[in-house]
């Protein structure tokens, strides 16, 4: 039996599991032409203490993937400015066959450069979750970007499509991706509030449509107790989709915060279609 991989969480951190929460596990397969058994396993490790540091998932990825047949050197990039300080304790960068070498840095408020990760040579199947020996602190204030290189060409040996066809963004190991996450610790939870909205609204100038993003950027302003701009993101959701259960209940959680309880029970009848509303 192979040595299975693991890894735990530094002490202090860790992720909480709500009761009745789904656990889903998405899979690369390829195909191998014949019925194959296939039994993926997942370990959790279990703490007796909750976690003290205030951890956030930073994510960055290019929304606009595009590479033409027979282009050898097409670059994709994405960047975020720090509203806080953070320590990363570890990257995670994504991309699939026909990307050829990554970096990423950040640029500190002096102008300073640090270098974060450069992969010279990407393979696919070595992609993985790499740890700092010591967390690497950031100053608010800090841009953090990636820089990723492709290779559509026909003298790339990885390409999946021979002759080379034009590759777009997408899930499929046959598509391609840019994504960069950093699991980063903020020093309480109003400043990891304010990271997502920073992600949030970085998200949105690439992809404005994203209703789920505009909907997780409301809940962000209203937890931060900025009720009035968390309404008016959840507005713009509700003029392009006027039944999105999410906004509406969005709207209902804005309206209990401001005291308006008569108008967050329209908004929560509207989202879960009960004609009465009754307040606990």
């Amino acid at each position: 039996e192979r040595d299975r991989k693991h890894r735990e969480l530094p002490a202090g951190m860790g992720f909480s599991l709500p009761p009745g929460g789904d656990l889903v596990l998405q899979l690369h397969l390829t195909p191998s032409g014949k019925p194959e058994a296939f039994t993926p396993q997942v370990g959790l490790y279990f703490r007796d203490e909750p976690p003290t540091a205030v951890s956030f998932p930073l994510l960055l990825f290019a929304a606009e993937i595009d590479l033409a047949a027979g282009d050898a050197d097409a670059v994709v990039r994405d960047h975020v400015t720090l509203p806080v300080a953070v320590r990363i304790h570890s990257v995670y960068p994504h991309a699939h066959y026909l990307c050829r070498r990554m970096r990423a840095w950040a640029t500190l408020p002096s102008g300073e450069e640090q270098t974060l990760f450069e992969i010279a040579r990407w393979d696919f199947d070595w992609q993985d979750d790499y740890l700092f020996r010591r967390p690497v602190a950031l100053p608010a204030g800090s841009r953090i970007e990636f820089e990723y290189r492709y290779d559509n060409s026909a003298d790339n040996p990885d390409n999946p499509s021979d002759p080379p066809v034009r590759v777009r963004e997408g899930d499929r190991s046959v598509d391609e991706m840019g994504n960069l996450t950093l699991q980063v610790t903020v020093s309480d939870l109003d400043a990891r509030r304010r990271l997502g909205e920073a992600a949030a609204r970085r998200a949105l100038q690439k992809r404005p449509a994203d209703h789920s993003k505009r909907v997780e950027l409301a809940m962000l302003l209203r937890e931060l107790r900025r009720v009035d701009e968390a309404v008016a993101e959840v507005q713009k959701v509700l003029a392009a989709a006027p039944s999105s259960p999410a906004a509406l209940c969005e709207l209902g959680n804005c309206r209990v915060v401001a005291g308006r309880f008569d108008e967050a029970a329209a908004a929560f009848t509207a989202e879960t279609g009960i004609k009465t509303y009754k307040w606990n």
